[in-house]
């Protein structure tokens, strides 16, 4: 994906530097930025879109010099000249007052000193690797492959990636090469690494503030958050679904910037999704384009998807892929909510809270609740040289997220947790992105909330109502339930869509498949898809039930068989276990293969 890319060595590395932008290149119009001196190698790959003029900027003493890749808000003229300016001015505390998605490596020719530092949020992954004396950093783990690294699998991070579904912290399933975490400024230094967090993603309640005040505070903020992000004259595409996030972004737009913006909603066609959206989107009069998924988006795309990502979307995303030039078409920037609903609703910690007294009860019952595979599931898939090794990592991995978490308050426990380990980055980037919901002043309001006020979505349709009152009389999708009925009604909608799937899925197991009632409720049924379309299951079963697959070194294929076998038969749904191994195995044939030499996925 575009972004900055260097390498510092007491060696010539233009070669191996090359080689590094080559990989970053996916589409022949991207643009490079270069700078190259004595052991200094700094490259910037991007679109043209944010900040097209050329880098790198230098102060007027041109003893220090600055690299940008995103866009801070409200927009300037030239981010890096002025995140520059705020540098000399503050030194690396300037990072403190940039509000938006960004990743900014500067170099102090004086002191022979790089910085580098992320967003809040760590939008856009970089990952980094000191080996041998030598630095190299980049938007993608791939291009720092192509040095002298051996290629080691992370026992640690694919524990943690079977457990829960996601690499925790900084880790990759490279052995190495590290993931630079979320408000993070790193320092490089005579050959020394240092590490220095400067903003935490926490929950920090304040009570004596009352309901109807952090409503309008947060009313107030979103709404800036928004605007400002359309005041160029750039084109901007909404990914309006039927849930409740991005409906929000679209009933916050001001009347003048409402032509900016258009709206795209992918899916499964027919699907509630769509119908939703395309009834908000014929509300606030903006132009509204649907994009098809199918089982044939994700087959053709698996493989750039685990290229792109280097592994950490399943390739049950890959869908992306499909809607990439709709969306090119007719925007340059992608909108979309961030962490909207758990941020407002409390989404998970109503549901793990219940039963529980003590922090002690939450840690085992947030343990397992979070699993992709659980404990006994594990143990079944490993092989036995692996099984304690792995076993061992997961529990080491989940005590350190639990400790980082950790708050006198349960609530504020769970949100802590979700919200640090699975709204932290985003994994690929196809083109410009721009997340209102990230704002900093309506983050700040939000972490301030209660959360016992937001459970069953109570603060959030209040939130709404006041935000876009006409919104929220169209249907909520998981309860096809409008967001200003009572709560009353809401439970009702969500047990209702239970319901039905509980209903579809018993229909399916005793009429041993002949008997399949359609599913329109979601964007991509990939469970379905999996038991019904033989193209799909097809393509499932040559990577999972391979006798040459390279995971075998790893897993008990009689115990993949069986987990196909019961998703097929509609005992299990066994979708996202299913996903997630497929693309382990996609990732060690790329990445681990016998050829050392990758080749750029060009789009």
């Amino acid at each position: 994906m575009p972004g900055i890319v260097g390498i510092f060595s007491k060696q010539d590395e233009k070669k191996n530097f090359n080689k590094m932008i080559a990989l970053l290149k996916h589409e022949n119009w991207y643009k490079i930025d270069r700078y190259e001196k004595e052991n200094i190698c700094i490259s910037r790959i991007h679109l043209g879109v944010f900040n097209p003029q050329s880098q790198p900027v230098f102060n007027e003493k041109n003893d220090t010099i600055l690299f940008f890749d995103g866009k801070i808000y409200p927009s300037t003229e030239n981010d890096a000249k002025y995140c520059l300016a705020l540098y000399e001015k503050n030194g690396i505390e300037f990072v403190k007052l940039l509000n938006g998605t960004f990743f900014i490596a500067i170099y102090d020719f004086k002191n022979k000193k790089l910085i580098l530092a992320n967003d809040r949020y760590g939008f856009f992954p970089y990952y980094y690797t000191l080996h041998n004396g030598k630095f190299m950093f980049s938007p993608e783990a791939k291009s720092i492959l192509q040095s002298d690294i051996t290629r080691k699998i992370n026992i640690e991070a694919l524990g943690e990636y079977l457990s829960f579904g996601m690499f925790f912290n900084d880790k990759t399933i490279f052995e190495g090469i590290h993931l630079l975490p979320p408000a993070t400024v790193l320092t490089y230094d005579k050959n020394t690494i240092r590490l220095e967090k400067y903003w935490e993603f926490r929950y920090q309640c304040d009570y004596s503030i009352p309901e109807e005040t952090h409503i309008k505070k947060l009313i107030e903020t979103f709404r800036t958050g928004v605007n400002i992000r359309l005041e160029d004259k750039l084109r901007y595409c909404i990914g309006l679904s039927g849930g409740l996030d991005s409906r929000c972004i679209v009933g916050a737009i001001n009347k003048e910037n409402k032509g900016k913006v258009s709206a795209l909603c992918f899916g499964a066609d027919p699907s509630d999704e769509i119908i939703i959206a395309k009834r908000i989107a014929n509300k606030c009069n903006i132009e509204f384009v649907t994009a098809n998924i199918s089982p044939q988006s994700i087959i053709s795309n698996a493989h750039k998807e685990t290229y792109l990502t280097d592994g950490r979307n399943n390739i049950g995303m890959s869908y992306v892929f499909s809607i990439y030039d709709k969306i090119k078409n007719i925007s340059d920037v992608y909108m979309s909510g961030f962490a909207l609903e758990v941020l407002l609703r409390g989404s998970f910690s109503w549901r793990l809270l219940k039963g529980c007294n003590s922090h002690s009860q939450l840690f085992d019952k947030l343990f397992n609740w979070a699993r992709l595979f659980n404990q006994q599931e594990i143990n079944e898939l490993l092989n036995s040289d692996y099984r304690n090794k792995i076993n061992e990592a997961t529990i080491s991995s989940y005590k350190k997220e639990w400790e980082k978490s950790y708050d006198k308050d349960l609530t504020n426990t769970v949100d802590n947790y979700f919200l640090q380990t699975r709204f932290a980055y985003s994994s690929s980037r196809l083109i410009e992105i721009s997340c209102p919901s990230s704002d900093n002043a309506f983050v700040d309001t939000a972490l301030k909330i209660p959360p016992e006020i937001k459970f069953y979505h109570s603060l959030y349709r209040k939130f709404m109502k006041e935000l876009a009152p006409d919104l929220t009389k169209v249907a909520y999708q998981k309860t096809m339930i409008p967001p200003y009925f009572p709560t009353f009604f809401w439970t009702l909608g969500f047990s209702y869509q239970i319901g039905k799937q509980k209903i579809r899925d018993l229909l399916y197991t005793m009429s041993s498949g002949k008997i399949s009632l359609p599913n329109n409720h979601g964007y991509i049924f990939t469970s379905d898809w999996i038991r019904k379309d033989m193209a799909f299951s097809s393509f499932l079963e040559k990577l999972l039930l391979n006798k040459e697959a390279r995971f075998n070194e790893f897993f008990n294929q009689k115990y993949i068989e069986n987990l196909l076998y019961l998703h097929k038969s509609g005992e299990q749904n066994n979708s996202s276990k299913l996903l997630y191994l497929a693309t382990i195995e996609l990732l060690l044939q790329i990445f681990f293969g016998e050829d050392k030499e990758l080749e750029n996925c060009v789009f």
